[in-house]
């Protein structure tokens, strides 16, 4: 089994053109020392509630996340742990948004990225996203929880018109909205040489994915992600724009040492601007069904009436 692994990362955020307050927040928990766990883990997630709640929304998960996941006891279970520390993120976020006026209804989309011996673990709630990049191809990896997303997946809508639909950044699922969230948790294999890119709807809205794996793909990695940022902005920059790249040059095959619990990193905080997240999550009252029912309902009602 291999052992440990050697990552290239660059985090980086901006403002965008049209907002005043970064609602986004990142940060990562590095394996360190000779006898660390090989487990890294990156987070990015995308505030929403105004310009004060969305920041805080988005800074107390990804805190939140890292803090959890470092003190888990699960450590043979990388998924599990990273479930139970977007969960306990979701709680805290809901908590503060219950019980204080000034931050009602504010939330926050997560994605997250942990790099071990065994691979890539992915978890997210939202529309933010994780990428893989191998050999020029871009796939994306994880689900949006968005109600264009699901359009597509019923075949109302083509992921064309996905892309310019007026509601695309209206979400069903987020950290906050609710005591409880439904975490996707995805695993992959990783290659010498495969990038993983996380990054909130900032970029993703503005940069089709063609120019992504382009501009992903660059040699020097804080140009591939600082031009990534250039690109969303140049299309417009109406939101926050929040990009992690990661590179894996090499596994090591050696023996593993004792495992030992990793030092989180506080998350650096972005600088400058805010994110248009401000759009209302909850879905329309279609009864008493299940989430996936009032959603495919909900789209009925929307595209057929």
């Amino acid at each position: 089994m291999l052992s440990g692994h050697h990552l290239r990362v660059v985090q980086l955020s901006d403002v965008g053109r049209q907002r005043e307050v970064n609602e986004d927040s990142f940060g990562r928990l590095d394996s360190s020392g000779p006898h660390a766990e090989a487990i890294s883990l990156y987070v990015v997630a995308d505030g929403m509630g105004g310009h004060v709640a969305g920041e805080v929304a988005s800074r107390v998960a990804v805190e939140t996340i890292l803090s959890v996941f470092a003190e888990s006891t699960h450590r043979d279970d990388i998924a599990e742990r990273m479930r139970s520390a977007i969960e306990r993120a979701n709680a805290e976020v809901y908590a503060m948004g219950s019980t204080d006026h000034r931050l009602a209804g504010m939330g926050t989309t997560v994605v997250a990225a942990a790099v071990s011996n065994t691979g890539l673990t992915l978890a997210n709630v939202g529309d933010s996203r994780a990428y893989l990049l191998r050999d020029g191809n871009l796939a994306q990896l994880t689900r949006d929880h968005s109600w264009v997303a699901k359009a597509v997946e019923e075949g109302v809508l083509t992921p064309a018109q996905a892309r310019r639909h007026p509601d695309r950044n209206v979400i069903y699922r987020s950290l906050g909205s609710d005591p409880a969230v439904n975490v996707d948790t995805f695993t992959h294999d990783l290659l010498a040489g495969d990038r993983v890119l996380l990054c909130s709807d900032g970029l993703t809205d503005m940069v089709e994915d063609e120019q992504l794996a382009e501009l992903g793909g660059e040699d020097d990695l804080d140009l591939a992600a600082r031009h990534l940022i250039d690109a969303a902005n140049e299309a417009g920059g109406p939101d926050n724009i929040t990009v992690t790249m990661i590179v894996v040059d090499a596994f090591d095959a050696a023996p593993a040492e004792t495992p030992a619990t990793a030092a989180a990193e506080r998350p650096t905080e972005p600088q400058g601007a805010s994110l248009d997240a401000e759009a209302d999550i909850s879905a329309p009252d279609v009864g008493r069904a299940s989430l996936e029912e009032k959603v495919v309902n909900w789209l009925r009602w929307l595209f057929h009436s």
